[in-house]
């Protein structure tokens, strides 16, 4: 399987930004116009990931104890 397409993200705020794709340097507007529809979408991906992920990491977690009891 050979890969000819690839993307590297910060996704460390809000927004993920691309900060290389393909092995050149892109601005946000250059992915939006590439060829790939998988490069074209995948801005939108990574920012539904990132936002289902700020949303999972603040729900509760329930902590269930137990005590024993001696007889």
């Amino acid at each position: 399987m050979q890969w000819d397409d690839w993307a590297l993200y910060d996704n460390s705020g809000d927004i993920p930004i691309v900060l290389e794709l393909g092995g050149k340097l892109m601005k946000q507007q250059e992915l939006f116009k590439a060829k790939n529809p998988d490069l074209r979408a995948s801005l939108a991906a990574m920012q539904r990931a990132a936002e289902f992920a700020r949303r999972t990491a603040l729900q509760p977690i329930p902590l269930l104890s137990w005590c024993r009891t001696a007889n």
